[in-house]
């Protein structure tokens, strides 16, 4: 059970590894922070292929699902950073009120709770 729920979480970081940080780097002229980011996202890839045991057909079809949800995902990250960010600025805000901040954590528990039906 707990391999399970390890193989999930790793399948969920790379799936939002690969949607924050897309599916290739530009190797022509690549400056050495883009090869070092290669370099790591290689490895991981190499790593979640290997603890999962995923065939290259098997990685490839992932790659590609992946792809037709990548603008899905991408949308909820930036939405979830975002109703974060408006739930810091409002707990920090002077004269912030419990309703205010229930209104704020209302927002980001909708977007997680739209992440989750994605997973």
């Amino acid at each position: 059970m707990r391999n399970m729920k390890t193989s999930k979480w790793l399948v969920i970081a790379m799936a939002a590894a690969v949607a924050v940080g897309g599916f290739t780097v530009i190797k022509a002229q690549a400056t050495p922070a883009a090869r070092r980011f290669a370099q790591r996202h290689g490895a991981l890839v190499a790593r979640v292929k290997e603890q999962l045991g995923l065939t290259d057909e098997q990685l490839g079809r992932i790659r590609a699902e992946l792809r037709l949800e990548k603008e899905t995902l991408t949308g909820l990250l930036k939405r979830l950073r975002s109703t974060r960010a408006e739930l810091r600025d409002t707990i920090q805000q002077q004269g912030a009120t419990e309703e205010m901040v229930r209104a704020a954590s209302a927002k980001v528990a909708e977007v997680e709770a739209d992440m989750a039906v994605e997973r």
